[in-house]
């Protein structure tokens, strides 16, 4: 019997959206800066259909490649 895999999310607060000249801004929470960037510092962000936003880190500069 194959089990299907749980994702677990973990709730890491609310955040403030602030005008940025034309844009928005939001700040990313500290345990992801620590534990999930790296020296690229960049992130590829994805929206699914549901109009959730999705922000996977980029590792390394061939990941940016693969990804775009």
């Amino acid at each position: 019997m194959k089990r299907k895999t749980e994702v677990k999310t973990l709730n890491l607060g609310v955040r403030k959206v602030s005008p940025m000249n034309f844009s928005k801004i939001v700040t990313l929470p500290k345990p992801f800066t620590d534990n999930w960037l790296n020296q690229t510092n960049e992130v590829q962000m994805s929206m699914t259909p549901d109009g959730k936003l999705m922000l996977t880190p980029i590792k390394t500069k061939k990941e940016m490649k693969v990804i775009e």
